[in-house]
């Protein structure tokens, strides 16, 4: 706790600064329902992250993500390329927002990202088997309004913005099996496995199925509130 105060403060960009990032701001952040992390990195990590994207699914579950960046005069085209990056990711209904800090010489860590409102049910696991990757990439617009429109209505039914998933291509489960995980344990919450042949049409079902274990894990305490 005390490492992430010590981040969140230097985190903050005053005024005079060439992007502020207000203390009310980091506040409110850290005030959020559910728990909070701090990720310090250099600009080469960032420039690794751009391709290996393992921060990813750390976005993709907490509900308000806050940049601080040092800058010595030589890193505008670093700066402008991760706030791209980060913007591309995050969803409508995450809290995103940066500040920039002038410095005579940047340090070993010019980089400090917080991850804040980080709830248990935006934390689950979902494992999907290769040919259910395949079927959602062949029409991925689609898909990608579909599923919003899916969170938007259970965000809507619990009261919790329920935020995208990231899912792991799992090659250990059937092409067509869905696997939804604890995220501490790994152990099996949900499954099912969609019938070949797969359409829209029928991916309907196993969508309400879906949205009704959101649903019963939202009224369960471990995945509403800080465990």
């Amino acid at each position: 706790m005390q490492r992430l105060q010590l981040c969140a403060k230097e985190m903050v960009c005053d005024a005079d600064q060439p992007v502020p990032l207000g203390l009310d701001v980091v506040e409110q952040a850290l005030e959020l329902e559910g728990e909070c992390g701090c990720i310090l990195a250099n600009y080469e990590e960032l420039q690794r992250e751009f391709e290996e994207q393992k921060l990813r699914s750390k976005v993709s579950e907490a509900l308000s993500v806050l940049l601080c960046f040092e800058d010595d005069g030589n890193m505008f085209g670093s700066i402008e390329e991760s706030v791209k990056y980060f913007r591309e990711i995050v969803d409508e209904n995450q809290n995103f927002m940066f500040g920039v800090k002038r410095v005579q010489k940047v340090s070993p860590y010019p980089v400090k990202i917080l991850f804040s409102g980080i709830l248990p049910i935006n934390q689950i696991h979902m494992h999907i088997g290769t040919k259910v990757k395949s079927f959602i990439e062949s029409d991925a617009v689609y898909f990608s309004n579909r599923f919003a429109a899916l969170r938007q209505e259970i965000s809507k039914s619990v009261g919790i913005p329920i935020l995208p998933v990231v899912p792991v291509v799992d090659e250990q489960i059937g092409e067509y099996d869905v696997v939804l995980k604890d995220p501490l344990t790994q152990d099996t919450i949900a499954s099912f496995t969609l019938q070949y042949p797969l359409t829209k049409e029928s991916l309907e079902p196993y969508l309400k199925k879906l949205s009704n274990i959101y649903k019963v894990l939202a009224e369960q305490k471990c995945y509403n509130r800080i465990l």
